[in-house]
């Protein structure tokens, strides 16, 4: 679920920003008066307990002298969507462009096939 998914990539966010935090030399205090939180906030981003906004995510990637981007690294969720074959690209792209109405005609057919998978 959407929870779940935020807390993980909250967690996982955390676990980045401490690793470069300590790859620098950092304290969490240091860290704090730096991007002008406090000691507690920081400890709750990287605990997971808080998600920074992006423009504090922003002061912290320019502190821990490294892209923002680097800081979801190794965060579940940001991956490269899957290749999808020529055919399910198309019924994909027609989601974004065909009217109501064509979709509904397009899922009463995605139905007929899954029934005839059964």
């Amino acid at each position: 679920n959407i929870w779940s998914m935020a807390s993980n990539v909250g967690e996982k966010l955390g676990e980045r920003i401490k690793r470069l935090r300590e790859a620098k030399g950092m304290t969490q205090a240091q860290l704090a008066s730096a991007i002008g939180k406090s000691v507690e906030t920081v400890s709750n981003f990287e605990r997971g307990k808080t998600i920074p906004g992006v423009l504090t995510l922003d002061q912290v990637a320019e502190k821990l002298g490294c892209p923002i981007g680097a800081l979801f690294e190794d965060v579940e969720g940001r991956r490269e969507p899957p290749k999808l074959s020529k055919h399910a690209a198309r019924v994909a792209n027609a989601v974004d462009v065909l009217p109501e109405e064509d979709l509904e005609v397009l899922a009463s057919i995605v139905r007929v096939f899954e029934g005839r998978r059964r």
